[in-house]
């Protein structure tokens, strides 16, 4: 969908007032000024957007445009890439000595090699592909799309925890440099960002991500949402599943209000519909009306915000069954910030 529409429920307008209506949109507005993904350069984007307010440090403050920022860039696809550098699969401790007290792997870059400590030499010296053939790395290079145990630059490497006896076994990126900045990215908020840190903007990476997802290049098989019907010569018949390119470009605009806060009134949004056939890219004119937001903004207890369990999977229509995807994030979506803080 190319416009995806937004509001402030009563509890958001009641705790944060207009002060957290202006918050939000200026994350709101981050994205929004993005060009379209064909025209994106990332060289025009920093590699770091991070800082520190002393004062809101201090009085354990979080900052809500920062905290909106992160939420909606997941809700549009991104996942930590932080988190994603190494990740462990079809692990077997058993392989690995250990005193009872666990041990560890290092590995560094990619391709992998790797040090340790309290792990019998003996299981992976001389066959380098050992630990290779269980650590995998879901981050890409956002130029490229090659593997990438760098995020915005920085250069990460991967400690593994091995203990057989208690089954405890996890992977987790440490920085190679000490001295360089963790966790860089927007998308990583939820790694190790605290009170008092604020962020400028978008990354390099958040960017790139977002380019890769919006991606005239980026051809999926999709169905419409099921409140998409056809206009114009469009009005009876519409295709509806197709091979689809990315929109290039995704506005949000505000849901309109009713008389009473918190509550909202229809809206229309007519597009141009693209999808392939023949070989030839083909337009039809489409609407959707929406008579509530498609992201919704609350305040309560918990910071909470909708999941993944109404995303559809397309993994089988694109030819690739047992995957994670590609899929569709669908409307609505339900963000909750907590009245309480972090603690």
């Amino acid at each position: 969908m190319p416009v995806v529409t937004y509001g402030f429920d009563k509890s958001f307008l009641d705790f944060f007032g207009t002060n957290g209506v202006a918050a939000v949109e200026s994350a709101i507005k981050i994205l929004n000024d993005l060009p379209p993904a064909s025209q994106i350069v990332l060289t025009n984007y920093p590699l770091k957007s991070w800082g520190v307010d002393a004062i809101a440090e201090a009085h354990s403050l979080v900052d809500l445009k920062f905290q909106a920022l992160f939420y909606l860039v997941e809700q549009l696809g991104l996942d930590s890439p932080y988190r994603n550098t190494y990740v462990l699969h079809s692990w077997d401790p058993e392989f690995f000595y250990n005193d009872g007290h666990g041990a560890y792997i290092y590995i560094v870059g990619i391709p992998i090699t790797y040090e340790s400590e309290g792990v019998d030499s003996g299981a992976i010296a001389g066959n380098p592909g050992f630990v290779t053939n269980y650590v995998a790395g879901y981050n890409f290079d956002p130029e490229d799309f090659h593997l990438s145990v760098y995020v915005d630059n920085t250069f990460y490497g991967g400690c593994i925890y091995v203990n057989a006896s208690s089954g405890q076994n996890y992977i987790f990126p440490y920085l190679v440099d000490p001295l360089a900045q963790l966790y860089p990215a927007v998308a990583d908020y939820n790694f190790g960002y605290k009170t008092g840190d604020y962020l400028t903007g978008l990354t390099r990476d958040d960017v790139g991500g977002l380019r890769y997802l919006l991606s005239t290049n980026n051809v999926n098989y999709e169905a419409l949402l099921p409140d998409v019907v056809g206009i114009g010569s469009n009005a009876n018949s519409f295709v509806n599943g197709a091979w689809r390119p990315g929109v290039d470009k995704i506005t949000f605009v505000p849901q309109p209000t009713g008389t009473r806060p918190g509550t909202f009134l229809p809206m229309t949004n007519q597009f141009a519909d693209a999808y392939v056939s023949g070989g030839n890219i083909v337009r039809q004119g489409l609407e959707r009306v929406t008579t509530k937001p498609d992201v919704l903004f609350s305040a309560g207890n918990d910071a909470i915000q909708t999941g993944t369990t109404n995303w559809i999977n397309n993994a089988t229509l694109n030819n690739n069954p047992d995957g994670a995807g590609p899929g569709i994030i669908r409307p609505p979506v339900k963000i909750v910030f907590a009245k309480y803080g972090d603690y």
